[in-house]
């Protein structure tokens, strides 16, 4: 529909100042507010970062339903470790097939939820041997220290859409995350930076004994500390207060991963 009337058009879109990234040093001290006048508005900086895109709006539908060029031009990543794809993009070509024509020939198709299953499953660094150990790579290249033993155990495993249609499946350790995948070691957060002399993802590479995000700091939360369980007996005295006719239950239960910081991570 949009022939004659959208062709390649040059979008201007922000881009958020993230952490785990050089940005995240953009306002070391304290945040200014540019909407204030309380400093000058400047990209990547106090403001967000401004970035030119170019739509090929008569290509939305190729492109939506098949894989992009660019995992193999400039890679993947996260947790400042770049991966290279071009294996895991030739195996994809094998497995989704290809387009057969216009502007995303050749690409990898992305047409069912299977294809979008399996390309997650090949890219993710805790996967198969391929992206498990690129990820592994990357993290020797960054901290000059050798940590291929992490997926020498699982050397050649891929892991395909119906494998896991089967059963549970266990992954590779990835230096992208900080537990281990070990038949001897619970996954637990923080073990690989113990053991293996990973980094923290802090600005020193260090445990942080201080936050000095303004709103933590309004809190009066800009130190780590302890936090001992709560006494369920106490509980009592309000369970049934609203009821909703429903049973209830006090759990007391306590999860070694980052999930509580997600939400505080994605508001900031």
């Amino acid at each position: 529909m949009c022939v004659g009337h959208l062709g390649k058009e040059t979008d201007v879109v922000t881009l958020p100042i993230q952490h785990d990234s050089a940005a995240e040093m953009a306002q070391p001290l304290d945040v200014k507010d540019w909407k204030k006048g309380e400093c000058d508005l400047i990209p990547g900086k106090t403001a967000p970062h401004i970035i030119p895109v170019e739509r090929d709006y008569p290509a939305t539908y190729e492109r939506f339903t098949s894989i992009g060029p660019l995992l193999e031009t400039i890679g993947n990543g996260g947790e400042r470790h770049r991966l290279e794809h071009q294996s895991e993009m030739d195996l994809l070509r094998k497995l989704n097939y290809t387009k057969a024509e216009g502007p995303a020939k050749g690409q990898p198709k992305l047409e069912t939820a299977i294809d979008a299953a399996e390309m997650i499953l090949t890219l993710a660094p805790g996967n198969q041997r391929s992206g498990g150990g690129e990820s592994v790579a990357s993290a020797e290249r960054d901290h000059g220290r050798e940590h291929t033993h992490l997926a020498l155990n699982k050397e050649g495993e891929k892991i395909r859409f119906r494998d896991i249609q089967a059963q549970p499946r266990k992954i590779i350790s990835s230096p992208t995350w900080s537990g281990l995948e070990d038949e001897h070691v619970s996954y637990n957060a923080g073990y690989t930076n113990v053991h293996e002399l990973i980094p923290w993802r802090t600005l020193t590479g260090r445990q942080s004994l201080y936050q000095d995000h303004q709103w933590m700091r309004d809190f009066g939360e800009s130190l780590l500390v302890y936090r001992p369980p709560i006494d369920t007996r106490s509980v009592k005295a309000v369970m049934g207060e609203k009821s909703n006719g429903k049973p209830e239950k006090a759990l007391n239960f306590l999860t070694p991963h980052q999930k509580w910081g997600y939400p505080l991570d994605l508001q900031r």
